[in-house]
């Protein structure tokens, strides 16, 4: 399979940002895992969204070799929890 058409098939191309996020969601999720992080314009916008009491957010990238440029963007993004701590493995 071409990596062209893998990313077609990517569910996250199709992911739009939801209007109205539950408050139980928002004032009640403190860990957040993502497993097979890549680092694209639409995960980084799913990885955006602020939980208010989140304590910490674990990436895991698909890829083995770790990018900083990645590690960077993503502690660059704006977050509403401030003692929300990031960890990549």
């Amino acid at each position: 399979m071409s990596n062209h058409s893998a990313q077609y098939n990517d569910p996250m191309n199709f992911w739009d940002e939801p209007a109205v996020v539950p408050e139980c969601l928002l004032t009640h999720l403190e860990i957040f895992e993502w497993r097979q992080y890549e680092n694209t314009v639409q995960h980084r916008k799913v990885a955006a969204c602020s939980a208010t009491c989140l304590k910490m957010a674990t990436l895991s990238a698909r890829s083995r070799n770790r990018d900083d440029r990645m590690v960077m963007k993503l502690k660059k993004l704006k977050r509403i929890s401030k003692t929300c701590r990031l960890v990549f493995e």
